[in-house]
């Protein structure tokens, strides 16, 4: 989201193409399946890859609260802001509508997991919920603590938990998070000086690779230990054991080639 531009950028990271639609004071954007998200904190538009504007939401339909950003997880997006909380999803029609959840106090962060677990950022504070519990406004797992000034927390695909501030890339445990990187050692990178800030973050789900946004720039970095889980660094040890021998329970059905045990990801090469 370009917002001093007024516009939003879709980077290609394979062609190194860039596709540009004009957006009006865009605050940020999100990604889904077939379609993406951008919002000016109030009013949100839903664009086809292609850039043609599929829906717009006026800030009615928020109850004309403050959007402050979006996940996206297994066909839902997942709003969150000050006054407003709730899920976009596409009805029995193929249309998209909005939800309410029961949550009434401010997030200022959310992402997912590949599990569909859902992490909020209030103030200091992250905390889990599941796809049911946002709905009713129940945190349900770990609390995580956040650096003073997050600007977006990230998730990899296993649960583990990042943020990022103006001066650094941060991993996140239930006691005081561990910086990883900081805005002088990206600036360095480019302009061999300290005068620019992290903005936000992304992940590169093949390679774990971290893309940071900063003031004019975007740096990839790679967090060695401490880098995100990936599609590359994924664990297969035991994997055939637990697929092809594993013994078989008394509701499963008979026949089978392989036994996948209930919570499990199917990733398809």
């Amino acid at each position: 989201a370009d917002t001093n531009n007024n516009r939003v950028q879709l980077i290609n990271t394979e062609n190194h193409t860039v596709n540009e639609i004009s957006v009006a004071n865009p605050q940020f954007v999100c990604a889904g399946d077939e379609d993406f998200i951008v919002s000016d904190s109030h009013y949100l538009y839903i664009y086809s890859y292609s850039g043609t504007r599929i829906k717009t939401f006026d800030a009615d339909t928020f109850g004309n609260g403050t959007l402050n950003d979006c996940t996206f997880s297994y066909g839902k997006y997942y709003i969150i802001g000050t006054g407003v909380n709730g899920v976009l999803e596409k009805n029995d029609a193929g249309e998209y509508q909005f939800d309410a959840s029961q949550i009434s106090i401010t997030s200022t962060g959310i992402t997912a997991d590949v599990y569909g677990n859902l992490y909020l950022l209030f103030g200091n504070s992250v905390r889990q919920y599941s796809e049911e519990t946002f709905m009713t406004g129940t945190a349900d797992g770990s609390t995580f603590y956040a650096p003073d000034g997050t600007l977006k927390i990230l998730s990899d695909y296993a649960g583990k938990l990042y943020a990022a501030t103006a001066d650094g890339i941060h991993l996140l445990n239930t006691a005081s998070p561990v910086t990883l990187i900081t805005s002088d050692e990206t600036a360095a990178l480019v302009y061999g000086n300290t005068s620019a800030q992290i903005l936000s973050f992304a992940f590169g789900f093949e390679s774990g690779d971290v893309y940071i946004l900063s003031d004019g720039f975007i740096v990839r970095a790679q967090l060695g230990t401490n880098a995100p889980a990936s599609l590359n660094s994924i664990d297969a040890d035991g994997l055939y054991d637990t697929m092809y021998n594993a013994v078989l329970d008394s509701g499963s059905a008979e026949d089978l080639l392989v036994n996948v045990p209930a919570g499990s990801v199917l990733l398809s090469a």
